[in-house]
This record gives structure tokens, C-alpha cells and sequence, in this order.
């Protein structure tokens, strides 16, 4: 999977010019094939294996960089921007009674 270090930019601050990004997403264990433009803003080319899907998805990959930079994941602005549903909150305490005690 191709990486544009521009692409994740938009999700996480990436302080680490992309030769040395894939140094660290490497020692993390994420297979690195190949590193375009390794001085500048690059692409890192990425071989997903079996047991990281995560991997798959650019929102996947930041918080993998997150990991290995300590740098904070910020949502699309999709998400953001979504509508969630409320939360419902519990106003009362919940008395619970026990009548088969088998």
C-alpha cells in the first residue's frame, strides 16, 4: 500500500522526513517495501500482512505513525463533522432485586 506522508499529514502531524518515518513504522514491525523521495515529503510504500487490516485504511496508518512518533491523531474532518448521537446519561441510581436466587 502506497503511503503519501502529504496524504497522512491530514490526520496526524508528522514530524519525521519519510526515510526516517520508515524507520520507525519498521522497528514497529509494519513491513516497509520501498521509500520514494526519502529526504522530502515521500511516499512510503507499505506491505499490509494478514494480521494488521488496520493497516489498510489511511485513518489506520496515522494512529500506527502515531505510535511510533507520539504525535496525536486528529478525526477527518468527515467525522468531525458527522452528526453523533447523544450519549444517554444515567440521572437516577438502578436498584436491581434478585428474586431466583438459584
Amino acid at each position: 500500500m502506497k503511503l503519501p506522508v502529504s496524504w497522512l499529514k491530514r490526520y496526524i502531524d508528522v514530524p519525521l522526513p519519510a526515510a526516517k518515518l520508515a524507520d520507525k513504522l519498521t522497528l514497529s514491525g509494519t513491513k516497509v517495501e520501498d521509500v520514494l523521495d526519502p529526504q522530502g515529503d515521500g511516499v512510503i510504500d507499505i506491505e499490509v500482512t494478514s494480521n494488521r487490516p488496520d493497516c489498510l485504511s489511511m485513518l489506520g496508518l496515522a494512529v500506527e505513525v502515531s505510535a511510533v512518533t507520539g504525535k496525536k491523531v486528529r478525526p477527518p474532518k468527515e467525522y468531525a463533522a458527522a452528526e453523533r448521537p447523544a450519549r444517554p446519561r444515567a440521572n437516577q441510581d438502578v436498584t436491581i432485586h434478585i428474586e431466583d436466587k438459584k
